[in-house]
């Protein structure tokens, strides 16, 4: 895999020392020009299209750092899984040789200075120049950790734990730490779990019981009490807007829904799509959409208005379009 540099920048061994800053773009990763896949970046109406790897290896599970910066994604470069480059595709630098293949993707501290990366080893938390900072492990040979997510002020990390038990049935436990104390807290069943915005309540979506692999999104404290029900029926994927005062997630076979954080003004739309993500001034929503070609469905990348909810295509191509993840936005 070779890293591509759109920009110039001064070089450093620190990824993000002296970094350009991305501003009004999204990153996707896309199998367009291979069939490993590659990591670019386009304007925010689709336009102006940069590929920042190339080579032989899938490059996936992109993740822009919230500066704008950096983006950490997966691909076995130099035998590691977890790489970070600067967001013009330079510098790039492999921060865990040896590492095993991921189970989620990584995982951005809100200062974009942290990474929790998850394989079949547990969780490592790293420094973007790659120093550990903790490792948390499983607490059985059978079970895997999954959906990690840092808290906005930068002190706990949220994750679940699956436990396979009888039956071919699974056991989904939300769990959570101090980033420096591994020391663990259980929570509640739950799958995907995230946070609001003040760090002071987890949002996920609740099982009532481990036969059940659906279920309605909750809210619940820190110390797993006082759950909150805030969506009607079965759901997935929470994403709390970033004003905090929204969720939008995918209910009834992945339609957009919206609903506020106590539980009030739920509303679904007509938008088909999975993995949305927040513009960060809350104006819009970007995803993958599934588009009818001829002779197949392909996956593209969508984007969606809040203010009337108009849709609009951002990528047209044979290949495959997947995970978008906001730069910063321009203010003017």
């Amino acid at each position: 895999m070779v890293a591509l540099a759109g920009v110039s920048c001064t070089d450093s061994t620190e990824p993000g020392s002296a970094s350009a800053k991305l501003v009004d773009r999204i990153v996707f990763q896309s199998d367009r020009l291979d069939s490993k896949g590659d990591i670019f970046s386009m304007a925010l109406d689709g336009s102006d299209v940069r590929r920042l790897t190339e080579g032989t290896t899938w490059d996936h599970c992109v993740s822009l750092s919230p500066n704008g910066q950096l983006i950490a994604f997966v691909g076995p470069h130099s035998n590691s899984g977890l790489a970070v480059m600067r967001a013009d595709g330079s510098n790039l630098q492999s921060l865990l040789p040896g590492a095993s293949e991921s189970y989620a993707c990584p995982a951005w501290s809100s200062d974009s200075e942290l990474l929790a990366y998850t394989s079949v080893n547990g969780i490592t938390i790293v420094t973007v120049g790659g120093a550990p900072v903790a490792t948390i492990q499983e607490i059985g040979s059978q079970s895997s950790l999954w959906w990690t997510a840092f808290s906005p002020d930068g002190s706990r990390l949220v994750f679940v734990e699956l436990l396979p038990v009888s039956d071919g049935y699974n056991d989904f436990r939300v769990w959570t730490v101090a980033v420096h104390d591994p020391t663990r807290r259980i929570l509640a069943p739950g799958l995907q779990p995230t946070w609001t915005k003040n760090s002071e309540r987890i949002v996920y979506v609740c099982l009532s019981n481990i036969t059940s692999h659906n279920g309605p999104i909750c809210t619940m404290a820190l110390d797993g009490s006082d759950i909150k029900v805030v969506t009607p029926g079965n759901a997935a994927s929470p994403r709390v807007s970033p004003d905090g005062s929204r969720i939008a997630y995918e209910c009834d076979g992945e339609l957009l829904c919206f609903v506020n954080l106590d539980g009030t003004s739920f509303v679904r739309t007509n938008v088909y799509g999975r993995n949305f993500v927040w513009a960060p001034d809350g104006r819009s929503l970007a995803y993958e959409c599934t588009v009818q070609e001829p002779g197949r469905l392909n996956a593209e990348i969508c984007r969606v208005s809040i203010e009337g909810m108009g849709v609009t295509r951002l990528t047209n191509n044979p290949g495959a379009d997947s995970r978008p993840s906001f730069s910063p936005v321009s203010t003017h």
